[in-house]
């Protein structure tokens, strides 16, 4: 699907070891890797948790184009956790989440609340990307 889409100088075999780097990095900074859907500049992330396991939680916030409006954004507040062992990263959809300060930011009313797993699978040379969704918001029209 790759090779569709991007042109390069040179073959590159994309790996699942790639794939995987990419979903981290993606999780602290979507605004980066997703420009098409999160606003520059608006990916914020605190409270950062480690476990022995090596697995990492942490607090997102971003603002996304809304579903239903696409040319306007709405703020979204995520709990994440990193499974490395798994590699998974689950998006756990928050309609309010204190911040590192102790003051509560509240997620914008226009934006469905849904949960994200993103996983990777398959070969290492054959990687692939899974993605399962569960939507919490069940009216998605617009107001």
């Amino acid at each position: 699907m790759l090779a569709e889409h991007y042109q390069l100088s040179e073959p590159l075999n994309f790996t699942r070891t790639m794939l995987w780097d990419m979903e981290v990095d993606k999780s602290r900074r979507p605004d980066l890797y997703i420009p098409s859907v999160v606003l520059k500049g608006s990916a914020q992330t605190w409270g950062q948790r480690s476990a022995a396991d090596g697995a990492e939680s942490f607090n997102r916030s971003s603002k996304q184009r809304l579903w239903l409006e696409s040319d306007k954004y709405g703020l979204v507040l995520e709990q994440l956790h990193l499974n490395c062992v798994q590699q998974k990263v689950s998006f756990i959809a928050a309609a309010d989440l204190a911040e590192a300060d102790g003051n509560f930011l509240h997620g914008g009313a226009d934006q469905p609340l849904f949960h994200v797993e993103h996983s990777v699978s398959g070969d290492e040379l054959q990687p692939l990307n899974r993605w399962r969704i569960a939507f919490l918001t069940e009216d998605l029209s617009p107001n």
